[in-house]
């Protein structure tokens, strides 16, 4: 750095007194000035010598000191390029990405695994440009696998990533179908039930036709608070009489969450709407909005374990689509 610093210097004072000497030359040829025959004989002289030699040697004295900086800088460079780590530590990093991968993927952390796939690669490709013969040949063997395994998961994350997504639409337009549904708006509600019905016809597809269990782990779908119900009590339910709250109540039901829809004749529809539709107490359009707000389990989300949790959501769009 101070030699560097030096020839520097000693360029921008060349500089100068070339630049002084040259301006004497043009003063004087251009009359401003008159110099006596010697000292524009030693101006010439001395812008020769610097033009000729002082300058040139000057250039050659940084251009030498720039090579052997690169030159420094590359030995430097090849230097930090050289391998920190041996092949056996670099193998021990791998195996433990690789087991991370397996964990995250058997916790159903997909995203997470293919990231621990990917460092496991990483670190065997380097395990391998330190290795020869047989031991090369298994490290490449393994990073084929590695390959093989990260592939299938991305796969599996992508079909997971469009059940999911069929499952949360299917969700969302079904509490919106009932939500409008209880608030007698028939034209909404049907629209709605369609949309959950289709949706979820698209997932049970998905989970049929997938190589992959797609609900090897549970799906928990969250619902807006914009898509559930205004209130869940039964009472302030439109069109829903008096009487029938009155022998609702008289069973120890008051809100959404009391009616139970296992427990009458049919899957679908409580005991206590079974009882009240055939004693007269409410028509069966109230019994139908009775049993659509049976279907609403949960205030926060949904979840979906077998396909019997789909099946049902299935089957109850349908069934008030048909009815709204």
């Amino acid at each position: 750095m101070a030699k560097s610093t030096t020839i520097y210097r000693f360029a921008l004072y060349s500089m100068g007194l070339l630049s002084v000497l040259t301006l004497l030359a043009v003063l004087h040829l251009s009359s401003f000035i008159s110099l006596s025959t010697q000292t524009l004989r030693v101006v010439l002289l001395g812008m020769a010598f610097m033009l000729c030699v002082w300058l040139p040697s000057i250039v050659i004295a940084g251009g030498t000191r720039l090579y052997n900086s690169m030159d420094s800088t590359a030995d430097n460079e090849a230097a930090d390029d050289e391998p920190t780590a041996t092949a056996d530590e670099l193998r021990a990093d791998a195996n433990d990405a690789v087991d991370a991968a397996v964990t995250a993927k058997q916790e159903g952390r997909p995203e997470t695994a293919i990231e621990e796939y990917a460092e496991a690669m990483e670190l065997y490709h380097a395990v391998a440009a330190q290795s020869t013969g047989d031991a090369r040949e298994t490290i490449e063997e393994t990073i084929e696998q590695l390959q093989a395994d990260r592939a299938e998961l991305q796969s599996l994350r992508d079909a997971q990533s469009s059940f999911r997504e069929a499952l949360q639409a299917g969700e969302e337009s079904f509490q919106r179908a009932i939500a409008a549904h209880a608030d007698d708006e028939q034209t909404l509600a049907r629209i709605r039930y369609r949309q959950a019905r289709t949706q979820f016809a698209a997932a049970l597809e998905a989970l049929d036709d997938s190589e992959t269990a797609l609900l090897e782990t549970p799906v928990d779908v969250p619902i807006g608070t914009e898509t559930t119900l205004a209130t869940r009590r039964l009472d302030a339910v439109p069109g829903l009489g008096a009487e029938a709250v009155r022998a609702l109540e008289a069973d120890g039901i008051t809100t959404v969450g009391d009616l139970d829809f296992r427990a009458g004749a049919e899957a679908t529809r409580p005991r206590t709407v079974d009882r009240l539709e055939a004693a007269g107490t409410v028509d069966a359009e109230t019994a139908m909005k009775l049993t659509a707000l049976s279907w609403i389990r949960d205030e926060t989300g949904h979840t979906f374990a077998e396909r019997a949790d789909i099946t049902d959501r299935h089957q109850w769009s349908t069934i008030g689509f048909e009815a709204s």
